[in-house]
């Protein structure tokens, strides 16, 4: 199925403004054209190593740049937040195959019936609240939220899990490939853990 499903983690104020309508789900992706240049009119270093990590959420994906720049990673974020950055990961189109990885079924079967399971992986990425109402959302491929409250129960049920003993209970057929499963389910993880840990809420886009 050819949507694309995108996380993106936001403050409980900014959460608030999309919800009140004062601010649209576009502003919240993350613009090159918005961060500071040089003199040459070059991204400043810091800020272009930001937007890489903003978009990456793996500090594993910018670490070896970062310490030959001198960044630790709590520099890092701190920067994101600076440059008006907000965290996101792209599942690109393997969505389905991680509903199937975190819960045995794949998502289209589950929207195909239009019933959610109760799991909180599922709600997370094909159930939720609509930002443009607060009406319950589910398989309506648009922009839904989850609160953080919502955000610490997926981070918590995540934190004992991994790929090995996912994959070994809910196997997944695909051409996606097992290596690029285990990088989408580990930068899912941390996704989540990391906006729990800031108590941040989450918004999935998709379309």
């Amino acid at each position: 199925m050819g949507i694309d499903v995108k996380f993106v983690r936001v403050d409980q104020r900014k959460l608030k403004q999309l919800l009140d309508g004062e601010i649209e789900c576009d502003s919240l992706e993350p613009s090159i054209r918005s961060l500071p240049r040089d003199q040459n009119g070059q991204v400043e270093a810091i800020a272009r190593l930001a937007y890489k990590y903003a978009n990456g959420s793996e500090w594993s994906n910018v670490a070896e740049e970062a310490t030959k720049m001198k960044v630790s990673e709590s520099d890092l974020k701190q920067a994101v937040r600076k440059y008006g950055l907000h965290f996101c990961l792209d599942t690109s189109r393997e969505w389905n195959e991680l509903h199937k990885l975190l819960t045995g079924e794949y998502a289209l079967d589950r929207v195909k019936l239009r019933k959610e399971s109760g799991d909180i992986f599922s709600t997370a990425i094909i159930a939720g609240r609509t930002v443009d109402g607060d009406s319950p959302s589910f398989g309506d491929f648009g922009e839904c939220y989850l609160t953080h409250e919502q955000v610490q129960e997926i981070a918590a049920k995540l934190k004992p899990l991994t790929y090995e003993n996912l994959s070994t209970k809910n196997k997944v057929e695909t051409g996606v490939g097992e290596e690029n499963m285990r990088e989408l389910f580990d930068s899912f993880k941390a996704f989540f853990v990391d906006a729990a840990s800031e108590k941040e809420a989450v918004i999935r886009q998709s379309g």
